[in-house]
């Protein structure tokens, strides 16, 4: 528990998502200061990188500072970010 950079946990969290589609509730987590999108699963003691990850950036393997998560109608992760 606590803030962090190791996967399980989290460093400024701010916009969430569940997605509506999945029977375990995966919840997507813009990880702002880690520069990176997260996605738990229900019961998950360790968070999954989705995006980002590679510290702060403009590449495409990189965010910076995401804020904001959604799920499109058609399933896609959308993220919002200042890179």
């Amino acid at each position: 528990t606590g803030w962090g950079t190791e996967m399980g946990k989290l460093n400024y969290p701010h916009g969430i998502a569940l997605h509506p589609g999945t029977d375990n509730g995966t919840l997507y987590i813009a990880d702002t200061q880690n520069h990176r999108i997260v996605a738990w699963q229900d019961n998950d003691a360790v968070g999954r990188m989705i995006a980002g990850g590679f510290g702060e950036g403009s590449s495409v393997k990189q965010l910076r500072f995401p804020h904001a998560v959604t799920i499109g109608a058609d399933n896609v992760v959308y993220v919002a970010d200042s890179g």
